[in-house]
């Protein structure tokens, strides 16, 4: 029997996933498995809904959502802690939002419905003039694409913040100057580590989670930025 989103095992708690910076090899060993509970998590969560409808789907992207809101406040509120590190990311900046994003099946389905429910007749026609004159951009020339926000970038703002997909809501920065860096040339070497690693691995493991409900009789690879 299909559970239900509220009837699958709870998300994992700080003491048993929560990520933890180490250099020694059982440190690692200990993150990776947090790391694939929470895979287990989101592939649970996607599994049990698929079957049930749109608002079960919802519901089950919101646990997610959620899960990976608190292990990234984790993991900054360690960084303040120990060096003193905050994120330069706040409303209105926007850098990142110049660039194409992968998003799952069950993310676009969730997030499309969103803007549905959300925007209005009005909002949604300048949504699709502004995506059809994006796409043009990015397929004949990704640089000259790259120079233009996403066409959910309205006023520096995303209209779709709520329901950003998981890659979006993982992304961060320590260090603004290097976000510029990248947005003009993606290619470009820089010293400084402008982002946590445990963030980034949080953000693939909850995307293969998802990929594997999606797609069951595909093994699920490791990922790796």
């Amino acid at each position: 029997m299909t559970s239900r989103p509220d009837d699958s095992p709870q998300a994992p708690n700080s003491t048993s996933a929560g990520l933890r910076v180490g250099s020694a090899d059982a440190r690692r060993q200990q993150v990776t498995e947090a790391l694939k509970g929470i895979q287990e998590f989101a592939r649970t969560m996607i599994a049990g809904a698929s079957e049930g409808g749109l608002e079960r789907l919802t519901r089950a992207m919101a646990k997610i959502d959620r899960l990976v809101d608190t292990r990234m406040a984790e993991v900054f509120a360690m960084h303040v802690q120990h060096s003193g590190r905050h994120i330069m990311c706040k409303e209105g900046c926007g850098t990142c939002c110049h660039q194409k994003v992968a998003l799952t099946k069950t993310e676009l389905i969730v997030y499309a419905q969103w803007l549905l429910d959300n925007l209005g007749e009005e909002r949604l026609a300048e949504l699709k003039q502004r995506v059809f004159a994006y796409m043009p951009a990015w397929n004949e020339n990704p640089l000259v694409g790259r120079m233009q926000p996403s066409p959910m970038m309205v006023n520096s703002a995303c209209i779709g913040y709520p329901m950003r997909p998981v890659v979006c809501r993982t992304h961060h920065s320590f260090d603004f100057d290097v976000c510029l860096i990248f947005r003009k040339d993606p290619d470009a070497k820089v010293e400084v580590l402008s982002q946590d690693q445990a963030v980034n691995d949080l953000a693939h493991y909850v995307r293969a989670g998802i990929l594997a409900a999606e797609n069951p009789a595909e093994p699920i690879q490791p990922l790796f930025w």
